[in-house]
This record gives structure tokens, C-alpha cells and sequence, in this order.
């Protein structure tokens, strides 16, 4: 018998201060771990609700880049999955995050469901981790810092 999904990810947000991350584990139909990613995020939302329906479009995008078909996101966060399940939010960025999902779902299968955080689950809880601890690539610190230097400039703060 063929599994309904081919892709199952778990995935969470982290909101500190000025450390917004992302965690994300995919896994395939037998339930083995395919990749894990994990992201930072210059501030992208104002709560963490937001910032988890970015986790959930990245572990969406992982899945469909992979070839997924069918997906099962599992995320901590009730308040999301509440408001896919209604089709209504109060904010404008998870309207535009429920819409997103309204729009994927005619491409592919896609099922966001709740999983309970902070219990020791296993996926769950390396994805918190992940998210905790989501570092700047490289790339993105040199961008950072070349945009911050850009910025003085203007502001005539440095020659």
C-alpha cells in the first residue's frame, strides 16, 4: 500500500529579540530523515505566529523542490493551523499566508497539522533547536555588513 504522503516535515520558529529562526526537518514516506535546514530570518514578522507560517512556506518549498506530491507539515503552532482550517486570520500576513497555502494546495496535496511543542518529540524538538540556533550564512553577514556600511554612508556617519 502506497503512503498517503511522501514527504512529511516538521518545522518551528524561534522569536528572541532580534534572533528570528527557522527549523526544519523532511523526511520521506518511511519516515526518515531526508534533510534538515535551519534559517535565520532578518525580523520578518511582529509574533512568532508569523514567523512560524514562514517556517511552514520554507518546509513546503523544501518538499515541492525535492519532487513531493503530497505533503504533511506538522508545525507547534495551533493558532496557524486554526487559521488554515478557518480560512480567516486577523492579521494581513497570515490572510496572505493562508491564501499562499490556498494556491499551493492546487499544485500539490498539502496537509498542515499541529503537533504538541516542548514534550519531547522528536522532530519537533530538533527543529526548536535548529530555529534557537539558526546562524547567518556567510553570504548574508557580508551583505549585512556591506548594507549597514551603504547606510552610514548615506548618513555621512563614515567617509
Amino acid at each position: 500500500m502506497k503512503p498517503a504522503f511522501d514527504s512529511i516535515v516538521y518545522c518551528d520558529a524561534s522569536v528572541r529579540n532580534d534572533h528570528h529562526g527557522i527549523g526544519i526537518c523532511l523526511l520521506d514516506a518511511q519516515g526518515r530523515l531526508v534533510r534538515r535546514a535551519s534559517k535565520r530570518l532578518v525580523p520578518v514578522g511582529r509574533n512568532n505566529t508569523e514567523v512560524e507560517a514562514v517556517a511552514v512556506l520554507e518546509a513546503a518549498s523544501m518538499a515541492i523542490k525535492r519532487g513531493a506530491k503530497a505533503v504533511r507539515i506538522y508545525t507547534d503552532s495551533l493558532s496557524l493551523v486554526s487559521a488554515v482550517r478557518s480560512g480567516r486570520a486577523k492579521s494581513r500576513v497570515i490572510r496572505a499566508f493562508v491564501q499562499r497555502v490556498k494556491e499551493l494546495r492546487l499544485r500539490i496535496k498539502l496537509s498542515i497539522k499541529w503537533v504538541r511543542g516542548h514534550t519531547g518529540h522528536r522532530w519537533n524538538t530538533l527543529c526548536d533547536y535548529l530555529a534557537k540556533n539558526a546562524k547567518w550564512t556567510l553570504f548574508e553577514r557580508l551583505a549585512i555588513r556591506l548594507n549597514q556600511s551603504v547606510s552610514l554612508r548615506k548618513l555621512r556617519l563614515v567617509s
